[in-house]
């Protein structure tokens, strides 16, 4: 029923951009609100189990695990599309919208979960960014780098994407806050983790040392006062060391 209502506001002949009008855009931000408590829950997870109990399992080109068409990074990649179909919906003119970092939060959480669930490698050589963000556009892995990597890459790469559209904007509904940034390298520390994914060593050093990078990114925004929020605390320091761990 969620993926089928989601399908439908998504689907840009039914409800074109501009179109969502006296509150009706709020059924969004309600579905990612809804899709971000099915993964926190783990309610997600135990529907992957119960598919993969009853039916076979598959792998598609690229060595991905999916069942039915499913796999462990649907609930991200569908929480980010339904984030950029309202930011269309303001783009669009429909001045109801309102855009905020809580929504860019749910996504942000959404990709650091998908960053500690187990998953497969894809098969072949070494993998660039451009192929993770391939990875994430298609809901598949990129050659050669475990989705755990790319979840957390993604995850970094929206607040990096949110503190520019803020300091160009100066809009203070988009200033990433502190949950922002904790998400995002929280993500880099579960993709460096040894018990979470069968991820290769070498996956597991860059997520540490994209851990450490998004620290000093942090610490460098905070000193130039470009955004106080992302001055890191004791949280932060941990799950860098964590993710060396």
């Amino acid at each position: 029923w969620l993926r089928r209502v989601t399908k439908n506001l998504l689907d840009g002949e039914l409800f074109p951009p501009g179109s969502l009008v006296k509150g009706k855009w709020h059924e969004l931000s309600s579905m990612m609100l809804a899709w971000s408590r099915f993964v926190k829950d783990g309610t997600f997870d135990r529907v992957l189990e119960l598919l993969a109990s009853q039916q076979n399992k598959q792998q598609d080109k690229q060595g991905q695990l999916t069942v039915d068409g499913t796999n462990r990074l649907t609930p991200a990649v569908i929480i980010e599309g339904l984030l950029k179909r309202i930011i269309d919906e303001q783009e669009a003119g429909n001045t109801d919208v309102v855009v905020t970092v809580d929504l860019y939060n749910m996504a942000i959480e959404a990709w650091a979960a998908a960053a500690g669930r187990s998953g497969r490698k894809g098969s072949g050589g070494g993998a660039d960014d451009e192929d993770d963000r391939h990875a994430i556009a298609t809901g598949s892995v990129g050659r050669g780098t475990s989705q755990t990597l790319a979840a957390a890459r993604r995850a970094a790469d929206i607040v990096r994407s949110l503190q520019a559209a803020y300091e160009v904007s100066g809009n203070e509904t988009l200033r990433p806050n502190s949950r922002s940034f904790l998400d995002a390298l929280g993500a880099f520390t579960r993709a460096a983790s040894y018990t979470s994914t069968p991820s290769s060593a070498r996956d597991r050093a860059t997520a540490a040392k994209e851990a450490e990078s998004l620290l000093l990114w942090m610490e460098d925004l905070d000193k130039s006062g470009k955004n106080q929020d992302a001055a890191p605390g004791t949280v932060a320091y941990s799950l860098t060391m964590d993710a060396y761990a």
